[in-house]
């Protein structure tokens, strides 16, 4: 029984306590959040260039949070599988989905803050997908801070334009932002190129490569 402690106690002794310290913490601001101006209560109602419509029941907005850690999981394992220090940062996710098929809309901050890059980045994300065609789905993403977007260095996605008024199918809206987002499916004849987001009204039209057109007709 003597010998059994002594080589556990032996064994204790060996062992490395990992140390962990929180080294960020990166919420949003309330000037972060405001880019997004959907409370997650409003239906919204799109119309297309021959009077069919989509409708987007209320959204789910949410408030989540993630780990990102000092080393992966492959280098833990040399430095006795202790992951070390993290920063945790937060994320806010705006979901509507459509009454009738496969359609929805998600817009996504993002708090990209890494090790080994330390600069925090925040990114917005955006992908619509107007029914089932999965190749007409708008999908695209910017780098933010408070209401202003930026590009991306090295993306494919680009800022295209800012407009303080500007009418889209019938309507007229203020603050809007020309987005082209990047189709990954390249056999698709027609696909929507463009999004228009407006930092009063969020998504208020979307326009295919052929000029076909989907606009915010309201939002109650």
């Amino acid at each position: 029984m003597y010998c059994f402690c002594c080589i556990a106690t032996l064994s204790d002794c060996n062992k490395v306590k990992c140390v962990q310290h929180e080294v960020a913490y990166l919420p949003f601001t309330e000037g972060d959040r405001s880019i997004i101006p959907y409370t997650g209560n409003e239906i919204l109602i799109f119309k297309d260039t021959i009077g069919d419509s989509i409708i987007f029941e209320k959204g789910l907005k949410t408030i989540s949070s993630k780990v990102e850690y000092e080393y992966s999981d492959h280098e833990a394992e040399e430095h006795n599988y202790c992951r070390g220090d993290y920063i945790t940062s937060e994320n806010d996710e705006i979901d509507f989905y459509s009454k009738i098929g496969s359609g929805y809309l998600q817009i996504l901050l993002f708090n990209g803050a890494y090790f080994k890059n330390p600069k925090s980045v925040k990114l917005i994300l955006f992908n619509f997908q107007p029914g089932d065609d999965v190749s007409l789905r708008f999908d695209a993403d910017f780098m933010f801070s408070n209401d202003t977007l930026f590009n991306k260095p090295n993306n494919l996605d680009s800022i295209t334009g800012f407009h303080h008024q500007i009418i889209i199918g019938s309507k007229t809206f203020t603050n809007v932002y020309e987005l082209y987002g990047y189709n990954h499916v390249s056999d698709s004849n027609e696909w929507y190129k463009t999004a228009f987001y407006s930092l009063i009204d969020g998504l208020v039209g979307l326009r295919t490569n052929s000029g076909r057109l989907l606009y915010l007709d309201r939002k109650m």
